[in-house]
């Protein structure tokens, strides 16, 4: 599709070199194992930053004590930090707040593994200043059988009560190993914890690839038969291993009939995802409309470029909103650039700093705004993260070259806000899937149970805005895939 592109960009154009290709590693039934021993990183620490006039430093003590300390330095305290710690058979992550020097808000997640290292139990707990203890405010227990998981329940504190109480649960079917459907149910009335039906989901394939979701609400005040009613769906379109297309459609009871909401379109025809189109349904005329389209530009094989742009339907043609260039040192990404279009010339925004450190582990990210001559220092909160590592030794058999391999995602992009993270590891070690956003915030992290065999992770991304995302695959604090992930 051609767009109307401003001098900047069809210089940028002209230029970009789109030619890398997906490489497509099949697995090797025949794996090759080695007994190492290695000394390695891994993060036990995030913090970010509040610019003020108020200072708070952190130091570290060892992996399972934390200090804060008041003295000053660089006119910088902490806003967020997130402590992380490992044991035999659970994790643990903490979360602290902090206003006026003092930690305002402080919550902990605790989840718990059985042998087979799958998560049976997430623990969440908020600090009680008043009695300095941890109260448990929601638990969620997780049921497997034959490596899949079937069901899933929830208990929550409620205010005023001095027990949890049942909030939902979902259970989950399968057909032939793929997921066939899932029953969600939520409290009927919450002081009591009964149950009742809220949603059902079904999973359509083509073969064995995802080619439709359907979502069905339950209707209890039907007078005659209560039961679930349709509501929306998504229809994919696969090419190869790609999703091209996907299709929102809801349900119509005037005409009995699914009608179309928005269609999205997904460009591979280089070899590599460049382009998605956004159109909405017209129903007086019957045809899609333009909406908005974003578009990938590559150098070398690597990502240089993300443009934003927006349909005028008075003018016919697309309009550029934002652009972000993304500079490499190596393989790490060094600086991302943020430019804004106000219809007649490209803008300074902001740009993003990364720092590494010897061993190419992301130490800090850095914002800095411009201030209309020069980058100045950040001014908003969540402006500087840091993170900090402790190092540890390891022995034990690892597949020679990468621990995990054929990694994929899908549907990609993600369809009712939901992906999968498939891979495979051949060592017993708990691994991390972290998501970033195009800016390098993280915006969600699922620590994965750690057996040796195949992996399926759920993404749940109903919090994320449209776009493009990272998703990191880490083992053992070091970074062992990263795939685009389009929502």
């Amino acid at each position: 599709m051609k767009k109307n592109i401003p001098s900047l960009l069809m210089f940028i154009c002209f230029f970009a070199l789109v030619t890398k290709t997906k490489a497509q590693t099949a697995l090797n039934s025949n794996k090759i194992f080695a007994k190492t021993t290695e000394t390695k990183s891994r993060v036990i620490a995030e913090a970010k930053y509040d610019y003020s006039l108020s200072s708070f430093r952190y130091h570290k003590r060892d992996s399972t004590k934390l200090l804060w300390s008041g003295t000053a330095g660089h006119y910088q305290r902490f806003n967020q930090l997130e402590p992380n710690f490992l044991y035999d058979n659970a994790s643990e992550t903490e979360y602290y707040k902090f206003e006026n020097d003092t930690v305002s808000s402080a919550t902990k997640t605790l989840r718990v593994y059985d042998t087979r290292e799958n998560v049976t139990d997430k623990i969440e707990f908020r600090w009680n200043k008043a009695t300095s203890t941890w109260d448990t405010i929601g638990t969620t227990h997780y049921v497997f059988m034959g490596g899949k998981l079937i069901q899933d329940e929830k208990k929550i504190k409620v205010s005023g009560m001095g027990k949890l109480v049942l909030n939902g649960k979902n259970l989950y079917t399968y057909k032939a190993g793929l997921l066939d459907e899932k029953i969600t149910y939520v409290a009927a009335f919450i002081f009591t914890g009964t149950l009742r039906f809220y949603s059902k989901t079904n999973y359509g394939y083509t073969g064995t690839v995802l080619s439709s979701i359907s979502e069905a609400l339950w209707d209890s005040s039907a007078s005659v038969s209560p039961g679930f009613y349709n509501s929306n769906r998504f229809l994919l379109t696969i090419s190869g291993k790609d999703t091209t297309q996907k299709t929102t459609q809801t349900w119509d009871n005037s005409i009995n009939d699914w009608k179309n909401v928005e269609r999205t379109s997904y460009d591979f025809s280089k070899g590599i995802y460049s382009e998605d189109l956004v159109e909405n349904w017209n129903a007086k005329d019957s045809k899609w409309n333009y909406y908005k389209c974003d578009s990938l530009i590559y150098v070398s094989g690597a990502l240089a470029y993300h443009i934003f742009y927006y349909w005028n339907a008075t003018t016919k043609t697309w309009g550029p909103s934002d652009v972000s260039n993304f500079v490499f040192s190596g393989k790490n990404l060094e600086k991302i650039y943020v430019l804004q279009w106000d219809g007649t010339k490209w803008s300074d925004n902001y740009v993003m700093v990364y720092a590494y450190d010897a061993n190419n582990n992301l130490i800090s990210r850095n914002a800095y705004l411009w201030d209309g001559a020069a980058y100045s220092s950040p001014t908003t909160y969540n402006a500087r993260t840091y993170y900090y590592y402790e190092d540890y030794s390891t022995t034990s058999l690892k597949e020679k070259g990468l621990i995990t391999s054929n990694a994929k995602l899908y549907p990609n992009p993600a369809v009712s806000n939901h992906s999968y993270l498939d891979y495979f590891t051949a060592k017993n070690v708990a691994t991390e899937v972290q998501v970033v956003d195009m800016m390098g915030r993280e915006v969600l992290r699922i620590n994965e149970a750690g057996y040796i065999g195949d992996h399926s992770v759920l993404l749940q991304l109903d919090n994320l805005a449209n776009g493009v995302y990272i998703v990191n695959l880490i083992s053992e604090g070091k970074m062992e895939v990263q795939l685009k992930l389009i929502k």
